[in-house]
């Protein structure tokens, strides 16, 4: 597996490395629902006022409401900017279609693509003429790709409201919940998905933001698959 395939893997999709240490940091900083909704209210206000339309806010509620947002499309494309853990930036354009694909075109000199067919995310690095696999199944990906997005699935860890009108949604793998967080981004009135961090177990964090989002789209024709999978 080359480097720049093992960086993404762990920054952007694999969370696949257990850790005693974030184990004990997630159980110590967790939160309960009734004491991260108290938190947020507390955020809410600024010099014992409320924020300009920002009401104290049912966690339940939001959740549901970011919730049925996500299941109303099936299909998206956006341009987007990555961060690397190490600074690197790289841009690209990104289809996904529901359940299980999605398509990342990394423009020059990144040169790379990566596709996920539904079972398995495929990553082509044209100038090692390489190709490596992960499973779907093993990703944060897998949350963002699934059929119908719901969040009793997942392990809640926070939400929090920004000034800027903004909703951030932590989430980490009911399963295993040491493994690292995924961080949902949203802009608010109208709702609409901005981008995402995957912050692994060692605080390593993966940046992606979206732009020019375009829901219901239908993805060029062959948009899921590898124009040379032979390669490897």
């Amino acid at each position: 597996m080359n480097a720049v395939f093992y960086m993404f893997c762990i920054g952007i999709l694999s969370l696949s490395l257990s850790s005693l240490q974030a184990k004990e940091e997630f159980q110590e900083a967790s939160l309960d629902l009734k004491a991260a909704n108290a938190a947020t209210e507390a955020a809410a206000l600024k010099g014992g006022e409320l924020l300009p339309d920002r009401p104290p806010f049912s966690l339940k509620k939001t959740l549901e409401r970011v919730q049925t947002y996500l299941n109303s499309f099936s299909t998206f494309s956006a341009h987007f900017r990555q961060e690397d853990p190490d600074g690197t930036l790289r841009f690209g354009q990104l289809y996904v279609s529901r359940p299980g694909k999605m398509r990342f075109d990394y423009t020059a000199p990144t040169r790379l693509i990566l596709v996920s067919d539904g079972a398995w995310i495929s990553y082509d690095d044209p100038e090692l003429e390489q190709v490596s696999y992960v499973p779907l199944s093993s990703t944060p990906a897998s949350f963002i790709l699934s059929e119908k997005i719901d969040f009793s699935s997942a392990l809640v860890d926070k939400i929090e409201f920004s000034p800027e009108d903004e909703i951030l949604i932590t989430l980490r793998n009911k399963s295993e919940p040491d493994l690292g967080v995924l961080i949902l981004t949203f802009k608010d009135h109208p709702l609409r998905l901005t981008g995402w961090q995957v912050v692994d177990q060692t605080t390593q964090t993966t940046l992606v933001v979206l732009k020019d989002l375009d829901v219901g789209i239908t993805p060029p024709s062959g948009s899921f698959e590898l124009s040379n999978p032979s390669r490897s």
